[in-house]
This record gives C-alpha cells, sequence and structure tokens, in this order.
C-alpha cells in the first residue's frame, strides 16, 4: 500500500514538472527564432525558483516581425525572479526577462520593466509590441511612463512595425479609446484630447493621421490579434472597427 502511494506522488510530482515545464514553452513563440537559445535560460530561471509554479492566462496577442509571427501571453502570473540571478545575465537575456514581466498580472511590476525596456539605448523591433500592447492599456501611470521614456526609441524602425501591424495598432488604439470612455471620461479627462492614451498614440505611436484617413483594413490587418476582447466592447469599439473614428471624436470634443 506506501508504495503504491510513494509511486502515485512520484507521479504527481513529474505531472505538475512536465505542466510547469511545457506552460513556459509558449515564450518560445513571443519571441524570435534567433533568439531561442536565451529563451531557454530564462526560462529555466523561470522555472528554478521556490515560491510556486508559474501560470500564463490563455489569451494570447500576436504581431508580426520580419517573417514571423510572435504569439504573447496576455498575462503572466508569478513572482519576480532575483536580482542575482538576472545580473548573471546576457543583455539579451535581460531584454527577454523585461518583456515577460510587462505581462505581469502587478500594475507596478508592468510599470517598473517598461521602462527598464524604455531606458535601453538600442530597443530591439521585436520588444515594440509589448510597449505598444501596454499603450493600449488602463493604467494611466504606465502611459505617462511610456511618454516620458520614448527618446530611445528609433522612430525610423519604430514606423516599420506598426505599418507591418496596422491591425494590432489600430485594436490598442481602440481599447485605449474604450478605456478611456469607462475609466477617465468622467473622472478628469472629459475631452479625449489631453489624455495620455490618446496623445501617446498621436504624438508617440503617431498612428493617428493613417486611422483617420478612414480606410477600410484587410481582412488580415483588421482580423483580432487578441483573443479576449475588453470587457467593454461596446459601441466605441464597433464604431473604431467600421473606421468611423474621426465621427466618434468629433462627438467626443476633439
Amino acid at each position: 500500500g506506501y508504495f503504491v502511494l510513494f509511486k502515485k506522488r512520484l507521479e504527481k510530482i513529474e505531472s505538475q514538472k512536465m505542466s510547469k515545464s511545457s506552460e513556459l514553452d509558449v515564450l518560445y513563440s513571443s519571441f524570435p527564432k534567433d533568439m531561442h537559445k536565451d529563451v531557454t535560460i530564462v526560462i529555466e530561471a523561470l522555472k528554478d525558483r521556490k515560491d510556486g509554479t508559474t501560470y500564463f492566462c490563455n489569451d494570447r496577442f500576436m504581431a508580426h516581425y520580419h517573417q514571423e509571427e510572435l504569439v504573447i501571453p496576455y498575462r503572466f502570473y508569478a513572482k519576480k525572479v532575483s536580482d542575482d540571478k538576472i545580473s548573471k545575465f546576457s543583455l539579451d537575456q535581460k531584454i527577454i526577462l523585461y518583456c515577460v514581466y510587462t505581462r505581469s498580472h502587478n500594475g507596478y511590476i508592468r510599470q517598473e520593466y517598461v521602462e527598464k525596456l524604455l531606458q535601453l539605448v538600442d530597443i530591439p523591433v521585436w520588444v515594440y509590441p509589448y510597449i505598444i500592447k501596454l499603450g493600449g492599456g488602463y493604467v494611466i501611470e504606465i502611459l505617462h511612463s511610456i511618454n516620458n521614456h520614448f527618446e530611445h526609441v528609433d522612430s525610423k524602425r519604430f514606423e516599420e512595425f506598426i505599418n507591418d501591424n496596422k491591425g494590432f495598432v489600430h485594436l490598442e488604439y481602440c481599447h485605449m479609446l474604450s478605456y478611456w470612455d469607462r475609466n477617465y471620461r468622467y473622472n478628469g479627462y472629459p475631452k479625449l484630447r489631453g489624455f495620455i492614451g490618446y496623445e501617446l498614440f498621436r504624438s508617440r505611436l503617431n498612428i493617428i493621421t493613417w486611422i483617420l484617413k478612414g480606410k477600410r483594413l484587410s481582412n488580415k490587418q483588421s482580423n483580432m490579434s487578441y483573443s479576449k476582447r475588453p470587457l467593454i466592447w461596446n459601441k466605441t469599439i464597433s464604431l473604431c472597427h467600421l473606421t468611423k473614428i474621426r465621427s466618434v471624436q468629433n462627438n467626443w470634443g476633439l
């Protein structure tokens, strides 16, 4: 009897280890293939912790990088890797970990690590979707952090990335509008112009111009790159995807 119970216990432990390992393997699809050796190092660091298992929610968003499609978890649930361990990482490994933490369930951690990314002297292009995703978020302090630490972003490379990912960026713009309408329109920002999220997309991401042209996105571009719709899937979002944003903004006092 004891042997059977012991064997079942071992099987359960091995099953948990496999589940944890395979769960972290989703990170391979979140970064370019030529970074996978470094991703492996980061995965091992995330596994080698005593505070419990890591966890990604099932929702993903996608972005194109050169000829690859990056599939990135929407949320990451875990405590941070120790600073001692991070200090032994190469620069690329640190950047990968910083990107992972921008998907943290903790808003303070998301803010801390997007600031670390934006303070890099040369920000890799594959980092951009992590920054843009936060630009479509609801935490106003993070929006200010992105706006205040944007000087190291290469404007030419950033524009090229946006042109290759119009559907993704367009959706994040819609998220920003929706969160403003729900959380900030009646809480200090009655007009969209002047709200940091809008100003970020207008001046930093510089996408308002092509959105306001009213050109319908192709089916591929308008394909939802993020499986979980925002909670406020209302007229605001519908109008965005009908490319009637100009009339919406006029009604909102722009």
